[in-house]
């Protein structure tokens, strides 16, 4: 648990005016897929987008089994 609490304070203090988007596409038994965008900006003012879809498999448990998403990008035009 303290592990989780780490990373996500040392991801949050990066990420600063974090900005998250998330449209639910579809499910079908045990899948599910979304779309997303996200941005935020560092301390140095560069600003990152991420955009694209998510598809996750999950068990009969519920335990994520597998998961696809993309990656952060840097923002060429600065437009904030």
């Amino acid at each position: 648990m303290q592990a989780i609490k780490t990373f996500l304070s040392n991801k949050w203090a990066k990420e600063i005016d974090y900005c998250l988007m998330k449209e639910l596409w579809g499910f079908h038994g045990n899948r599910i897929s979304a779309r997303f965008e996200y941005e935020w900006h560092d301390g140095q003012g560069q600003w990152w987008r991420s955009h694209g879809n998510e598809q996750w498999e999950f068990n009969a448990k519920g335990t994520c089994l597998s998961e696809e998403g993309a990656e952060d990008c840097m923002e060429e035009d600065n437009i904030h």
